[in-house]
């Protein structure tokens, strides 16, 4: 009996919390999709200040690389399994910030704000403000 009202109990909580979390996954982050199959998409980070100086993002499945959006960005990258962390220096207020390219531009990957830092390399309090998003390169 007891076993069984455990069981219960984790299931609840199961159907309540996936909810919760596919809700806050998919804030902050707007994709357009694109054309079927390979291509470009970039990425934009809304939300920003204008003395941002860094932002580092985790790019999720379907990524098949990636690369400044603009010659004034510095950017480095590890693929992490099925995922690249990329980490943006250089004035990246508002703006384009990262070129991906994807297996399939009609279901691009979902990009997190991991962290972001001002020109001065101080960490912001808080990723909430910052929203990304993916656009076909054109």
């Amino acid at each position: 009996m007891i076993g069984s009202l455990r069981y219960v109990r984790w299931a609840a909580s199961v159907l309540l919390i996936l909810p919760i979390g596919w809700a806050i996954a998919s804030c902050g982050n707007e994709n357009a999709s694109g054309p079927a199959g390979p291509g470009e998409m970039v990425v934009h980070l809304d939300g920003a200040a204008s003395d941002d100086g860094a932002v580092l993002l985790e790019i999720g499945p379907g990524a098949t690389g990636v690369g400044p959006a603009r010659p004034d960005l510095e950017l480095h990258y590890s693929p992490v399994r099925d995922r690249f962390s990329v980490a943006v220096f250089g004035a990246v207020a508002a703006g384009p910030v990262v070129r991906i390219q994807v297996e399939d531009g009609g279901n691009p990957p979902d990009i997190r704000v991991v962290e972001v830092a001002g020109e001065n390399g101080e960490l912001r309090p808080s990723t909430g403000v910052y929203k990304t998003r993916v656009e076909p390169n054109r």
